[in-house]
């Protein structure tokens, strides 16, 4: 879980593969791009501004979702509060949290995985969010919408908190068109904001079921409709963190915490079967070895006199007539 210092009853967290991901921090991790003015802030709040930014590792090809919950001590000044999950740059979800939803011992949480679609004939159809290698392709021509998008906010998962007065339910008026913007376009080179971004979100439907709840009209408490506080999650796969300084090299420790239980069981299956075909390896080798007749060696008779002389030089006081005499071992 992510929490803000200064909101510290809410928390945020981004699963992966169904395993909470580890988030990681950057060298400017305490900058904050925003101004105190971007904030809906209470009057007269000192303190860090409430913004928390993180990296987390982008698996390829594996589902995601964002988790929020809030605990009894959470204070709201306004009728309830709203939370926009925007991925990419694109806007994919709202969740209200209604004073009439559903608590565990007043522990509110709820997951965001993917927007919904609504078809042509009426019926809702669940959308997942999945990690994608960004396509890099060769262009010099102008931008789309999309490809703006992309360059700017890409690799990155957002949460705007927001306080809302009464939100009353309005039809919904999504459409098929909505989600076509959601294709993964090429990315020029030369338009990539972040050079480390090397990756995206694509969307794939679901097996489940949509369930869609009611669709609220967007009523801010704040007329400027300023958040009150601001996650951001930055996605990358582990060649780049790890090349970057943003995640250490991984460890067999970290290969383990990584797998799942019955992954781990088959591995260590696989280990003991490999030890015990080692030790019948080794024990057959020594049987063997121990059949072979032995053969013992002789010192050979006749050795290179030039190569076993060793010859000494000693230093003689003879008036310098004789230097070195030459003795033989």
């Amino acid at each position: 879980m992510v929490a803000i210092p200064s909101v510290p009853s809410l928390d945020v967290e981004i699963v992966v593969d169904g395993k909470p991901a580890r988030v990681y921090r950057s060298p400017d991790w305490n900058v904050c791009p925003l101004s105190r003015t971007s904030f809906h802030l209470p009057t007269g709040s000192k303190g860090s501004l409430p913004y928390k930014f993180r990296y987390i590792e982008a698996k390829p090809d594996k589902q995601f979702y964002v988790w929020l919950r809030t605990v009894p001590e959470f204070q709201q000044w306004s009728h309830h509060v709203a939370f926009e999950i925007l991925v990419d740059g694109k806007l994919a979800a709202i969740v209200h949290q209604r004073k009439e939803d559903t608590t565990v011992n007043g522990v509110w949480w709820n997951s965001v995985h993917g927007p919904e679609k609504l078809t042509p004939g009426g019926d809702d159809v669940a959308l997942h969010f999945q990690f994608a290698e960004l396509e890099i392709v060769n262009s010099t021509r102008h931008l789309s919408a999309r490809q703006r998008d992309l360059a700017t906010h890409g690799g990155t998962v957002t949460v705007r908190c927001f306080h809302m007065n009464y939100c009353p339910p309005v039809p919904p008026t999504r459409s098929q068109e909505e989600y076509k913007t959601w294709g993964i376009p090429g990315l020029p080179e030369w338009a990539r904001r972040d050079r480390t971004m090397d990756c995206v979100t694509r969307l794939v439907p679901s097996e489940c079921a949509a369930r869609r709840g009611p669709v609220l009209a967007m009523n801010y408490s704040d007329p400027g409709r300023r958040p009150f506080a601001i996650f951001e999650f930055r996605y990358r796969f582990r060649g780049t963190l790890i090349r970057e300084g943003i995640m250490p090299p991984p460890t067999i420790a970290d290969h383990v915490r990584d797998m799942y239980e019955h992954e781990v069981r088959q591995r260590l299956i696989q280990v003991l079967e490999e030890q015990e075909r080692l030790e019948q390896e080794l024990t057959i080798k020594e049987e063997f070895e121990s059949t072979l007749p032995r053969i013992k060696r002789e010192s050979s008779v006749h050795e290179d006199n030039e190569s076993s002389v060793r010859r000494k030089a000693r230093r003689l006081n003879t008036g310098g007539r004789v230097k070195a005499e030459l003795a033989d071992d």
